[in-house]
Parts: structure tokens; C-alpha cells; sequence
């Protein structure tokens, strides 16, 4: 994204990535429905599968610059732009991560999978920032995962209602998530990243929570609008601040090793999730999502690395 997009753009394109996803899977519930009843299952799947063949064309046809460009070169001068907790840490990339961005168009140096994983584990435990983002991510990931992923089963038994209600309900979820995408760009949050990231996780925790207030299909349209908000929102602004603050040379790198520590919570929480329906029901199960999200986002105010991430204009 920093090489196609000029550096005040990047909230504006993680929001209509974020955005133009949401809206394709609230489009995709009905289309995938009327398919199957059209043609049927097998043959859904098949054209399915033509969808990500075009996509691979369009991703392919993306022009983007070399680490070299001339365009680029200036990503190791942000330490007057970049403010953060470890500001000198953060603003300053280290000589060799420099050089190898501006090495006057000499091969850089080929480098094994393992090396390539410590560089961004050193780079994020340099940036304590950063680190406590990942570590936040991965309880937001995990009391998530307890609890959208069951929405199914929290209509049926808890609202007592069917696939109509169901269908809204994921419709709301992904309209809210495509509004919070695209309002990043009107609040240029990023002069406050890390109180707006705490704050949607806390908005977050809250409309989880409030699903079982009322047993009411409307109210919990509402509250999942509210969820798909702060997600959205959370989502592209977190993206944002990693592809603004991480120079150039080591993005890949970073948001690899981020993206592993973010997301390794998830299958646990499916099946603790699971288990924790089967034997107690869907209302325990959401309760401990929502508190635990709202916890989360209560001790990441403490955090103080995280809290006082910001990017100047």
C-alpha cells in the first residue's frame, strides 16, 4: 500500500479496501443464496472459483515501484513526522535497514526465512508501540472469534429466529464495518491512533456485551452495526498506522510476524467457543466475549506505548 498510494492516502485506501470487502460479503450472502437455489451447490462452488482466477488477473496487473524509487526514499526521513511513546526508536530506522532501502541500485543481500522473521521480531520488540498492538490484537481476535463466528446459533436460540433474521443481522454486521472503514479518512485519526484504537476496542466490547440486554432482533441489528463499526474502523486505522510507521524495507516483514501474532488466537477461540456453547449455551459464551473485549480495551489504556502511538501530519 505505500508504494502505490502517496503517504497522506494510505488511511483513505485502507478504508475502501476495508469498505468495498464489507459491502462484497453482505452482496455475496444473497448471491451465493440465490446461486445455490439457481444452479445449485456444486456449480456455485464452481463459479465461485472463477471469481478468485479474476482476482488474481487484477492483482497481477497492479504496476507497483521498486524499494528504490526515487518516490519512495523519503520513508527513513519520518522522525519529524512520527511521534510515538519510543519516538527515537521508532523515527529513526537503523543504518543497515537504510541502506538496504537506498543501496545506489546495487542487488540487496538474499536472506534465509528465519533471518527474515527475527529482523521483524527485533523490529517490533524495539518498537514497544507496535509490539503491544500485536498483543492487544491477539485478545480482540480471540474474544472476537467467540462470538461473531457463533451468530448462527445465537439467533436461532437466543432471538428464536430464523435465516431472514440471520441474513439482516450479517447485513448490518458488514454495513457498519463498510461506514466505520470509510469515515477513517474524514476523522484522520491518525493523529490520535492509539486512544482510537483503544476506544473502538472498548465500543466493541460494550455493543458485544449489550447483545443479550434485549432479546430483540432489531436492538441486536443495532448493536452489530455498532460491533461492525468500531471494527471497521479499528481495522483499517490499525493497517494504516503499520504501513505509515514501519519504513519500507521491513513492512513485509513486520506485518508478517504482526499478522501470525494477531491471528494465532483465533482457532483456539473457535473451539473454546464451541465447547463453552455446547456445555453452558450462547449466552455465557457472549458474555465472556463482550467482558473480555471490554477488559482488553480497559488495561490497554495503561499501556502506555500503545495509547501514545500518533502520526503527525
Amino acid at each position: 500500500m505505500p508504494r502505490i498510494v502517496r503517504r497522506e492516502l494510505i488511511p483513505d485506501a485502507n478504508g475502501l479496501m476495508s469498505a468495498s470487502e464489507s459491502l462484497a460479503n453482505s452482496a455475496a450472502l444473497a448471491l451465493g443464496g440465490a446461486l445455490i437455489v439457481a444452479v445449485g451447490a456444486s456449480l456455485s462452488l464452481f463459479y465461485n472459483s472463477i471469481t478468485y482466477l479474476v482476482s488474481a488477473i487484477m492483482i497481477f496487473l497492479i504496476i507497483v515501484p521498486s524499494s528504490t524509487s526515487s518516490s519512495r526514499q523519503d520513508e527513513g526521513s519520518l522522525g519529524s513526522k512520527l511521534a510515538a511513546a519510543s519516538a527515537p526508536s521508532v523515527s529513526t530506522p537503523a543504518t543497515a535497514q537504510g541502506s538496504r532501502e537506498t543501496g545506489g541500485g546495487s542487488s540487496p543481500a538474499k536472506t534465509s526465512f528465519i533471518s527474515d522473521v527475527g529482523e521483524g521480531m527485533r523490529y517490533m520488540l524495539q518498537h514497544k508501540g507496535i509490539l503491544e498492538m500485536t498483543l492487544v490484537s491477539s485478545f480482540v481476535n480471540l474474544f472476537f472469534s467467540m462470538s461473531i463466528n457463533f451468530l448462527v446459533i445465537y439467533v436461532s436460540k437466543f432471538l428464536l429466529a430464523g435465516g431472514f433474521v440471520y441474513g439482516l443481522l450479517l447485513a448490518s454486521f458488514s454495513f457498519g464495518s463498510a461506514v466505520g472503514s470509510l469515515i477513517i479518512g474524514r476523522l484522520n485519526p491518525l493523529r490520535y491512533a492509539g486512544k482510537a484504537m483503544i476506544a473502538t476496542i472498548v465500543i466493541f466490547g460494550f455493543s458485544t456485551l449489550a447483545m443479550i440486554f434485549l432479546q430483540n432482533a432489531l436492538f441486536a441489528g443495532a448493536m452489530l452495526f455498532v460491533t461492525g463499526f468500531s471494527i471497521g474502523l479499528g481495522t483499517a486505522l490499525y493497517f494504516s498506522v503499520i504501513q505509515t510507521l514501519v519504513p519500507g524495507s521491513l513492512l513485509g516483514r513486520v506485518i508478517s510476524v504482526d499478522e501470525v501474532g494477531s491471528f494465532a488466537a483465533i482457532p483456539l477461540a473457535q473451539i473454546a467457543g464451541g465447547l463453552l456453547i455446547q456445555a453452558f449455551g450462547i449466552v455465557p459464551d457472549i458474555e465472556i466475549a463482550g467482558v473480555g473485549l471490554f477488559v482488553t480495551g480497559v488495561v490497554s489504556i495503561f499501556l502506555k506505548d500503545l495509547r501514545n502511538i500518533k502520526i503527525e501530519e
